[in-house]
């Protein structure tokens, strides 16, 4: 099996394509670079390739996946130079590994790491997260209409530092196909709680990490 894992980041401009065009960029990267990717059987084949957890829109990404399947045996070292050279400004190649798992990774993501980033303001981590429930209005996939929901559970840890002009909230959130928690949800609760005068258009979003269920 030629099954591969690509890591890279996604930093600067890059941060505002979406994930859609994300996955054309890889494809036509891998073209470019000479890479033959094996295909789906059927009336519509589509690449055996596929990301780890999708990025939303505006977010920094540091450690992001991608996992692959080649048409024929390639050098881990090769794959990692010849994607280098053809990815845009924003989006580097950091390795390429084996991949031998019989899970996907998406299937074995367990939880995610972010650092938000806030201009200088005071966050009270302790009152938020010693509430019996924490509350956020999330938007429902289907109606499309808001549902108030407990994320409370999703949470796994959240430690803030500061600077002299930034406010950082570092996130551990439950982050996988069967439990999801966006850090927005976290934004949009904590600062209504505490009553943190802050414009979403002034945060900026990381993701530091990728955390898996067993190793890649």
């Amino acid at each position: 099996m030629n099954k591969f894992v690509l890591e890279f980041r996604k930093v600067d401009l890059m941060v505002y394509i979406s994930h859609l065009d994300l996955q054309r960029l890889f494809i036509r990267s891998f073209k470019r670079a000479n890479i033959s990717l094996k295909h789906s059987q059927g009336f519509n084949p589509h690449p055996a390739m596929s990301f780890a957890q999708p990025l939303s829109l505006g977010y920094e990404g540091l450690h992001e996946y991608i996992e692959f399947e080649t048409n024929c045996e390639f050098n881990t070292d090769d794959i990692k130079n010849m994607m280098s050279e053809v990815m845009p400004i924003g989006i580097s190649i950091l390795n390429c590994s084996k991949y031998s798992g019989s899970k996907s990774l998406a299937a074995t993501t367990n939880a995610c790491k972010y650092d938000v980033i806030f201009p200088k303001v005071k966050i009270d981590v302790d009152s938020y997260l010693s509430q019996a429930e924490i509350l956020a209005q999330k938007r429902q996939k289907k109606s499309k209409r808001l549902k108030e929901v407990n994320i409370k559970d999703k949470i796994r840890n959240i430690e803030c530092t500061e600077n002299k002009e930034d406010t950082i909230l570092h996130l551990h959130l439950d982050g996988g196909s069967e439990s999801n928690l966006s850090p927005e949800l976290i934004i949009q609760s904590i600062t209504k709680f505490l009553d943190v005068p802050v414009d979403r258009n002034d945060i900026k979003i990381i993701r530091k990490e990728i955390i898996f269920q067993t190793a890649k």
